[in-house]
């Protein structure tokens, strides 16, 4: 669980490396940099929260994190106090001007949201003012406001404050999560709907530049690959914390390697297949060994109706109707890099690229550098299955 201190895209110290400045002075700053606000209560409900889960904060299997410690209050000379924060600033901030600037970002990030729209109030209760990373930067005008139709127009400032605040958070989160080896869920339809946008933005991209680049051409095969793990979270909410606990067993953790396994074995395959048709055989006798595993996990939690989906095709990524049904919390995969799936979204959203060639070659820097599948938690989409 995210410290709820940690609000901001990242210290507000770093603003200067972020633009491209030389990291020789911390110099302590009152600006945020994008700050995502609290809904009334939030702290006496995140601290009843950590209250229920205590015997899981015991074992080791919940805690509470910070992606970086406060930065020193004082002036250093010759370095810069992140406060420990492991993420890369230009990219970071790179990634987030650039969904934050788009449309369908910013829809995505409020425009379904009933827990806004019900109660207005709410909008202006969240919402916080413009940071540095929204203002005009090196002549690049300020991020824009959100497109979309509204009943009050009064509305339009905040409601794109707390969209880009949103887009930032889940930006950060997902790449916070990638160098922990964790998977990032969110508790609400938005963090859903901003990743969804990440994963259907990336997918489109990496087939554009699979025509001038025959690495992702190949590459690409690996995003065919579409792997759900969904339980009932009513049933879920009927137990108690210690019962949830019991069900972290050795079958369920050779599942988990298991699926590790298959996500590495698929990617490979994806790089080696010379053919359409040996990619396909050689990943369903992967998937074919695979669901033996998963078979045991479905069968020991058969009272959360846990269920494991995996197959070859690319439909959960593209349709516009898909994920949208209420009632199951689960994990989606795709055998695409977690930071070459935020880059390729990016790009996508941008679409200001003259040579794709370029591009190419700074999502295979990407893959390199992160290997990892990019797994994220996802909502709402017990639909999906018979």
């Amino acid at each position: 669980m995210l410290d709820p201190d940690d609000r901001d895209l990242f210290p507000s110290t770093g603003f200067g490396i972020a633009l491209g400045m030389p990291p020789v002075i911390s110099m302590p700053s009152s600006n945020p940099v994008r700050r995502i606000g609290k809904a009334p209560g939030y702290d006496d409900d995140f601290a009843a929260v950590v209250d229920a889960a205590r015997a899981a904060i015991s074992q080791g299997s919940v805690s509470v994190v910070r992606t970086y410690q406060p930065p020193s209050p004082e002036i250093r000379i010759g370095m810069v106090d992140l406060g420990g924060f492991p993420l890369d600033l230009s990219m970071l901030l790179s990634l987030f001007r650039t969904a934050a600037a788009d449309p369908i970002f910013l829809a995505a990030a409020v425009q379904n949201d009933r827990w806004l729209f019900d109660v207005p109030e709410r909008i202006w209760a969240i919402a916080e003012a413009r940071g540095d990373a929204d203002g005009t930067i090196n002549d690049i005008p300020p991020l824009p406001d959100i497109t979309f139709a509204l009943a009050n127009e009064d509305l339009r400032e905040p409601l794109s404050n707390v969209a880009r605040a949103r887009i930032g958070h889940t930006i950060k989160l997902t790449g916070f999560c990638m160098t922990q080896g964790l998977v990032p869920h969110g508790a609400h339809q938005w963090h859903d709907s901003i990743l969804r946008t990440i994963l259907r933005n990336s997918a489109k991209f990496i087939d554009q530049i699979s025509e001038v680049d025959p690495y992702w051409n190949c590459r690409n095969r690996a995003l065919k690959l579409v792997h759900d793990e969904y339980l009932d979270i009513a049933r879920l909410d009927e137990l108690s914390v210690e019962a949830v606990l019991k069900l972290r067993t050795a079958i369920w953790g050779r599942q988990a390697e298991a699926r590790d396994a298959l996500f590495d074995a698929v990617g490979q395959i994806a790089r080696d297949a010379s053919e359409e048709a040996d990619f396909d055989k050689a990943v369903s006798e992967q998937i074919r060994d695979y669901r033996q595993k998963a078979a045991e996990v479905e069968d020991e939690r058969v009272a959360l109706h846990f269920r494991v989906n995996c197959e070859i095709g690319k439909a959960v990524l593209g349709g516009a109707g898909a994920l949208t049904a209420a009632g199951a919390i689960a994990t989606l995969g795709t055998g695409l890099g977690a930071a070459a799936a935020l880059l390729a979204a990016a790009y996508f959203a941008l679409q200001q690229y003259q040579d794709l060639k370029p591009v190419a070659d700074q999502l295979r820097q990407a893959e390199a550098e992160f290997k990892s599948d990019a797994r994220f938690g996802i909502h709402n989409f017990y639909d999906r299955f018979p």
